[in-house]
């Protein structure tokens, strides 16, 4: 799905259509981006692109989402309802400044972050879990945190 941001202010914020969607499984949000000169607009749009990303809900069951170009500087509420979530790809996010809480996807294989740039905090316990001596260790147990975890670009 393509999201101009031109088009965004269009989106139904009530009409979640693809939170219906059960049995669809690979999602990849890219977001056009359009440059603005105004800062007026520039922070009005950003209430606007938050509120398409949540419009943008997909159902649980989703297993693989790409995130590209997302303009936003927070991603949407709705990550937490991921728990399926098996492959996940945010890139070009270039105002993002926070990563979703990802602390619980189970399932979760392959986890790949890039061209995020203003990228300020990632979560405490995601920052200790990955740099703790077990999840570091090839032949320990897994962990609650992304017990299925594969690959982390």
């Amino acid at each position: 799905m393509r999201c101009e941001q031109d088009m965004v202010s269009e989106l139904n914020y009530d009409g979640a259509v693809l939170k219906e969607k059960r049995h669809l499984y690979l999602l990849t949000l890219h977001w056009m981006s359009i440059e603005r000169e105004n800062s007026d607009a520039v922070a009005e749009e950003s209430d606007v692109i938050i509120k398409s990303m949540e419009a943008l809900q997909p159902h649980s069951s989703l297993k693989q989402l790409v995130v590209d170009g997302y303009p936003g500087g927070r991603f949407a509420s709705w990550f937490h309802s991921l728990t399926n979530i098996v492959n996940l790809i945010l890139s070009h996010c270039d105002k993002c400044q926070h990563l979703p809480p990802l602390d619980h996807l189970p399932f979760l294989k392959s986890l790949e972050v890039s061209g995020l740039r203003n990228l300020e905090h990632i979560s405490e316990d995601m920052v200790k879990d990955f740099a703790s001596d077990e999840m570091m260790s090839a032949a320990s147990p897994s962990t609650t945190f992304f017990p299925s975890l594969e690959s982390f670009v």
